[in-house]
């Protein structure tokens, strides 16, 4: 993103910044505890260059490109985060399957089959709305998705990360 204009989001455009060899384009690997295959970078534009060409859409529909950007993100984060939140709740499932205490297996026991039986309702919950939104991405217009779905999804994301903490604590 770059100010072409005033102030605000209407002053906002999006352009492409050539990086390999380009003059005021440094760049570094960064080093990161997670994802190292991402291959994560320190990029620096120092009076870097660039074309009026590379603009991409129109002048000024910056912060546009970039928030309907979000959505798509938002939402593999979200099929990502519940994947994570369905192997923990398998785990502990298979488990309580196995462990005995107390003279029986952990399943045997109403207060643990209830733990798993609410962890997985929420976990089930936020799969059929993600398959919602997914649908709706299919069969609606780029430009009625970006709009309808720009809010779903940031709540569908958060929504996520709440249903992966359930999951967790109950499979410790």
């Amino acid at each position: 993103a770059v100010r072409t204009g005033g102030s605000g989001a209407a002053g906002l455009s999006v352009i492409v910044v050539p990086l390999k060899g380009h003059p005021g384009v440094s760049m570094r690997r960064l080093k990161v505890a997670g994802q190292i295959t991402g291959g994560t970078t320190y990029i620096e534009l120092d009076d870097v260059k660039v074309p009026v060409s590379n603009v991409v859409g129109k002048e000024g529909e910056g912060m546009r490109i970039i928030m309907t950007n979000f959505n798509h993100e938002r939402l593999v984060i979200t099929v990502g985060v519940v994947r994570q939140a369905r192997v923990a709740l398998s785990a502990a499932f298979s488990y309580c399957l196995k462990r005995e205490a107390f003279g029986k297996k952990l399943m045997d026991q109403p207060v643990v089959r209830h733990r798993l039986a609410k962890a997985g309702a929420e976990l089930e919950t936020m799969h059929a709305w993600i398959e919602q939104m997914l649908y709706q991405l299919c069969h609606l217009t780029k430009e009625e998705a970006d709009l309808r779905l720009g809010g779903l999804t940031a709540l569908a994301k958060a929504k996520a990360g709440m249903v992966l903490n359930e999951c967790a604590q109950c499979a410790v």
